[in-house]
């Protein structure tokens, strides 16, 4: 079974980890789970305010991004060893970063668009993802990112974990 992963920050994110964990542990190699991450970070354009004398837009949008990519990065290697020690096998496991820059109101779209690009362009037989991210309010049922990838599904196969 190959199963795509998105991750965020949030409980529920974690609580889809753990269920992959014990639905694919001690199964041999014949799986494969990529844990997926998209970054984002705010374009150039936005970033007007420069907190240090020399520093400009550009370089500001370039560490912002950057550390975008850093705490992407820590939080793949996490969920990765959280599989591992649910009883994955380490060589069933891959993670994969998409950096994509964003206006703060358009963070939601941005991460979906991506994660139903990543879906649609690879044979996953299994997509299972947080019900809501880290951003999520508390009265909504199903979270922003989580609605618009089941509405893209198309003959996928979802598992929303709560």
């Amino acid at each position: 079974m190959k199963v795509l992963l998105p991750v965020d920050r949030s409980e529920a994110s974690s609580k889809a980890v753990q269920f992959v964990g014990k639905l694919l542990a001690g199964r041999g190699g014949q799986d494969q789970v990529t844990i997926y991450h998209v970054a984002e970070f705010l374009p150039e354009f936005v970033l007007t305010d420069i907190p240090e004398a020399g520093l400009t837009t550009r370089s500001l949008a370039e560490r912002w991004a950057t550390r975008a990519k850093s705490d992407g990065e820590t939080l793949l290697a996490e969920q990765k060893q959280a599989l591992i020690a649910a009883g994955v096998a380490a060589e069933m496991v891959q993670t994969k970063i998409e950096l994509k820059d964003c206006l703060p109101e358009s963070k939601k779209v941005a991460a979906a668009l991506t994660i139903i690009a990543e879906m649609q362009h690879n044979a996953y037989d299994l997509v299972c993802m947080g019900r809501r991210g880290a951003s999520a309010m508390s009265h909504s049922l199903i979270g922003g990112v989580t609605e618009k990838v089941l509405r893209e599904a198309q003959g996928r196969s979802i598992l929303v974990v709560d």
